[in-house]
């Protein structure tokens, strides 16, 4: 059994290799920039993590440990608030926005020029303090309630490239302040049967088991009275799409989801069925390595011999759907959030949304509407660029996009065209009856 580990690139017999450091797993880009590198203010959103004694403990850009300066400053702003009996949230400067979270003994901090709402941003430092607890449970605040000057580094070294690819998806992905999570669009029928592979395999230790494939949810077993939420599912997808070694071994490691539990680890296996295919197994046993590994040997299995696993491949590696083949032309991208499962479909950007300015522009438009359409059923957005709708009911969440000149008539056929289409659909797209006992 494994819990990682990369081998080390080098020369023999007197040569010199040249290693590209942007292929070893662990290396980050940023990591030498300094306050005063010129390229330091150009990034758009620095996202800070400091201990309630001013200690370092995480920098999405730079050394952390070189930032003693930028930790010491927003300490003392933090503080200020607090000798005046108040909490800080936000303060806004023109274009720039830092907003702030205190999570007992551990504050994070976003400073941002990115103009998303403040929600938003909330809502991805709450992700960073999630990622936090599930590497090292909530038992983290008494660590620091005996030693304040604690230096948690210590604990989360190696970790950094999962915390950068958090905040990479948050920044791209509309299932995080949707809180819903992508399935990977599959025949039905493939999707039952791995539902019951799962489920006529699985041993009295698994807690939970899923398979998953590029970020995507094929399908999952779990006890009837406790569900996985999407918080602790985007945190399970992102270490899993975070670990090099976790496709060449079987890997056993402690995973805390802080939504079901935050005061203690369950315990992963985690094993690659194919290159972009991967079973997952949650125990509440830490000993239970080797009939965890006995079950997904059978699983591997079963998947096998009934052509699941080539069938969930091939989707992988397919064609992704477009807005196109909803058969009405004028809808140009949407966004459906099913409230009933928590799960989200989106077809893949085309044209206009080819170029990433624009993805971006679409992306940060949905954000905003978002946060504005909460106290409104139905939502209407008009620009020089599109015309979004926005759609919620108490069973959905619907934003459909459209050409800037579309008249509402056009706009609402558009919208109940897709939701004819996706109900038509939906058995491709969505998990509806995930098994449980």
């Amino acid at each position: 059994k494994s819990e990682g580990g990369e081998g080390e690139e080098g020369g023999t017999g007197g040569e010199v290799a040249v290693v590209d450091e942007s292929k070893n797993p662990n290396y980050r880009k940023y990591a030498n920039e300094e306050p005063s590198d010129p390229n330091w203010p150009r990034h758009k959103k620095h996202i800070f993590v400091l201990s309630n004694a001013g200690k370092p403990i995480f920098s999405r850009y730079g050394d952390e440990s070189k930032l003693s300066g930028v930790m010491g400053i927003l300490s003392a702003i933090i503080s200020f608030a607090d000798v005046e009996n108040d909490t800080i949230q936000e303060i806004v400067a023109g274009p720039l926005k830092i907003v702030f979270l205190q999570k007992g003994p551990i504050y994070l901090v976003s400073v941002s020029r990115t103009q998303e709402p403040s929600a938003d941003l909330v809502i991805q430092l709450e992700y960073v303090h999630s990622q936090i607890l599930s590497l090292l449970t909530s038992g983290v605040n008494r660590i620091f309630e005996n030693r304040a000057d604690f230096d948690l580094r210590n604990l989360l070294s190696g970790t950094e490239k999962m915390f950068d690819n958090l905040l990479s998806f948050m920044d791209h992905d509309a299932s995080v302040f949707a809180d819903a999570i992508h399935c990977l669009p599959l025949d039905d029928a493939v999707r039952k049967s791995v539902g019951k592979i799962l489920m006529d395999c699985r041993t009295p230790s698994v807690w939970y088991g899923m398979i998953v494939a590029k970020h995507q949810l094929v399908n999952l077993i779990r006890p009837r009275k406790h569900p996985l939420l999407p918080g602790d599912l985007h945190l399970i997808l992102n270490f899993i799409n975070s670990g090099a070694s976790f496709k060449t071994n079987e890997t056993w490691t402690p995973i805390c989801l802080p939504r079901f539990n935050d005061q203690g680890f369950l315990h992963s296996y985690i094993k690659y069925l194919a290159d972009d295919v991967c079973l997952m197994l949650v125990s509440t046993k830490q000993e239970s390595f080797y009939e965890l590994s006995t079950c997904a040997k059978k699983i591997a299995d079963g998947l096998e011999v009934n052509g699941c696993l080539k069938q969930i491949s091939l989707a992988t590696q397919g064609h992704k759907y477009t807005v196109a083949e909803t058969g009405n032309p004028d809808v140009l991208h949407f966004v459906y959030i099913s409230r009933v499962t928590s799960q989200l479909a989106q077809p893949t950007m085309t044209a206009p949304y080819t170029h990433r300015k624009n993805k971006k522009r679409l992306f940060r438009l949905y954000q905003h509407i978002h946060n504005r359409s909460n106290s409104h059923s139905l939502y209407y957005h008009s620009s020089k660029f599109e015309t979004v709708f926005a759609w919620e009911t108490y069973h959905f969440v619907l934003y459909a996009t459209f050409g800037p000149l579309e008249s509402k008539g056009v706009v609402i056929r558009g919208c109940n065209h897709l939701l004819k289409w996706i109900k038509a659909e939906e058995k491709r797209l969505f998990i509806l009856n995930s098994p449980v006992f």
